[in-house]
């Protein structure tokens, strides 16, 4: 089974899954660039045949990777990262809770203090109750 870069350039599935894992693993990186030796070419590989090539962790770290360098780029007020797993979205900036759209995570959390999401009490009185709770 093949996949190809967004210009055309083919690799099987296992070279691209030890460079993606590699990659965001191993480097850190947040974008897969084409691994061809022959041309030297710049392009990334399209989300669907990351998603076909790769298992579901590795393609879920990609996505988390490349969120997180989107919110950095961007810096845009309504894209969110979750506090639990640093996956990101968009939210309006009137949604005061987040509901992490990482299937692994899902958690539900305070945008204000990073807490899980404690609607209806405010964030003091939840500070307020684990003060209380550690005496």
């Amino acid at each position: 089974f093949m996949v190809q870069c967004a210009d055309g350039h083919l690799f099987c599935k296992d070279c691209l899954k030890k460079y993606a894992q590699e990659q965001l693993f191993g480097q850190g990186k947040t974008s897969l660039v084409c691994i061809n030796m022959t041309e030297k070419c710049e392009m990334t590989f399209p989300d669907d045949q990351l998603q076909a090539a790769l298992p579901e962790k590795v393609f879920l770290k990609y996505q988390e990777a490349a969120a997180r360098a989107a919110v950095e780029a961007a810096a845009l007020a309504d894209l969110v990262a979750c506090p639990f797993c640093q996956f990101a979205a968009a939210l309006p900036p009137e949604m005061k809770v987040f509901a992490c759209p990482n299937p692994e995570c899902k958690k539900e959390s305070c945008r204000l203090c990073q807490k899980e999401s404690h609607i209806p009490l405010r964030c003091e009185e939840v500070a307020e109750q684990e003060k209380d709770q550690k005496r």
